[in-house]
C-alpha cells in the first residue's frame, strides 16, 4: 500500500512541475476581471487582457398553432374554423405536413363532453387549413329555429406539439339553428 502511495506521489510531483513550468503562479494564468477587461482596453500595470467576443443567445422559438372561427359556416350542428401553423424560427424550410388534432366539446347538462375529434394536416412550412366538424345536437338541445349552441374548439388538446403560445389554442363558437 505504501508503495502505491509513493508511486502516486511521484506522478503527482511530476505533473505539478510540468504544469508550473510554463506559468509559475496561478494568478498569471487567469486574466483579472477589471473594468478594462470589459471595455477591452489594456491595463497599464499588467498584461493585456484577451478580447471578449460576446454574442446574444438566440434560442429558437418553437412553432405555434392557432385557431380562428369561420362564423359564416357555423351552425348549431357544425363548427367551421381555420387552423394556422407558424413554423419555428430555426426551421430552414420544413417540408411535409404537421398532424394537428382538433377536439370539439359542448356542455351537456352542465358537463363538458367531447362531441367530435379530427386530425388535420397543416403545411409544415407554415400555412392554414380550413375545416368544418359536424356533430349531433346534444341531449339538452332544442332544434327550434333561433336556438343557439356554444361549443369549445380546442386545437392540439393533448399538447402533442411544443408551442411558443398555448393561449391561442381554444375558441368558443356559437352556432344558431336555422
Amino acid at each position: 500500500m505504501a508503495l502505491f502511495f509513493c508511486i502516486l506521489a511521484f506522478f503527482a510531483i511530476a505533473a505539478d512541475a510540468q504544469m508550473n513550468r510554463d506559468s509559475p503562479s496561478f494568478e498569471t494564468r487567469i486574466p483579472r476581471m477589471t473594468e478594462s477587461f470589459l471595455t477591452n482596453q489594456p491595463e497599464e500595470t499588467g498584461p493585456a487582457t484577451p478580447y471578449l467576443n460576446a454574442y446574444p443567445l438566440r434560442f429558437p422559438s418553437p412553432p405555434d398553432v392557432s385557431i380562428l372561427p369561420d362564423q359564416q359556416n357555423t351552425t348549431c350542428r357544425q363548427v367551421s374554423f381555420i387552423v394556422t401553423l407558424t413554423p419555428s424560427s430555426n426551421s430552414a424550410n420544413p417540408s411535409g405536413n404537421q398532424a394537428v388534432k382538433v377536439r370539439v366539446t359542448d356542455k351537456v347538462f352542465g358537463n363538458q363532453q367531447a362531441m367530435a375529434e379530427i386530425v388535420l394536416l397543416v403545411p409544415g412550412s407554415g400555412g392554414s387549413t380550413p375545416a368544418t366538424i359536424g356533430y349531433p345536437l346534444p341531449e339538452d338541445a332544442s332544434a327550434d329555429p333561433g336556438w343557439t349552441n356554444e361549443v369549445l374548439v380546442v386545437v392540439d388538446p393533448d399538447n402533442q406539439i411544443e408551442e411558443s403560445d398555448e393561449s391561442n389554442n381554444s375558441l368558443a363558437v356559437t352556432g344558431v339553428c336555422n
